[in-house]
């Protein structure tokens, strides 16, 4: 027996190594038609992958440009809910609809205020006028802002803290949160530069 506890430890830290790879695999953001910054959506993931790694529960977001036979966004985020796994939260978003949504598991219906969420950390970023932020910046924004609170509410909810939360437990958070969206921006612009230098050099 004592020859074969070896191979079974050795399964048994494959099989941890697996599922840890398939959640860290999970993409949170389910669809996004160009509607929010690559760096935001990098930021999201990181969230809501260790939000998922440490509690079991999944935050999402599907961002489209339209909603399809007069299908409201109500509707949408609840067919979309339909194929996922409890406990989770997602945020829908239809950019030229101007329409967003915020549903939740049965089980996170007494952690997560829909109402909040939509009214104290997502719209208002939508609809502030800013000339200096364009209308996909501003899109990024509330959305993750929206995903920051809800993995920070979860997080708390659950007794932990998460290493990749920026801070949104304050609604002053909205000037930091343009600047972390700029900042975004200009790492993008500069490794779109760098790429090109070292594109001519090579020529």
């Amino acid at each position: 027996m004592r020859h074969h506890k070896p191979k079974t430890r050795m399964k048994k830290y494959l099989l941890f190594l697996t599922l840890l790879a398939s959640v860290w695999a999970e993409n949170f953001v389910l669809q996004n038609d160009n509607i929010l910054l690559e760096k935001a959506v990098e930021k999201i993931n990181e969230m809501t992958t260790e939000l998922k790694t440490k509690t079991g529960v999944s935050v999402y977001v599907s961002a489209i440009n339209k909603l399809e036979n007069n299908e409201t966004i109500a509707l949408y985020a609840k067919r979309i809910g339909e194929r996922l796994e409890a406990p989770f939260a997602l945020i829908a978003l239809s950019s030229t609809d101007v329409k967003i949504d915020l549903i939740t598991s049965p089980d996170l219906a007494e952690i997560v205020d829909r109402d909040e969420v939509l009214d104290d950390y997502i719209i208002p970023l939508f609809v502030e006028v800013r000339r200096d932020l364009t209308t996909q910046q501003q899109l990024s924004a509330g959305v993750f802002n929206g995903v920051a609170f809800l993995t920070d509410t979860i997080a708390e909810d659950r007794g932990i803290v998460l290493e990749s939360s920026v801070g949104s437990g304050s609604k002053n958070f909205y000037e930091g949160l343009m600047w972390v969206i700029k900042i975004m921006i200009v790492l993008t612009l500069v490794g779109i530069f760098i790429a090109y230098r070292r594109s001519k050099a090579g020529a």
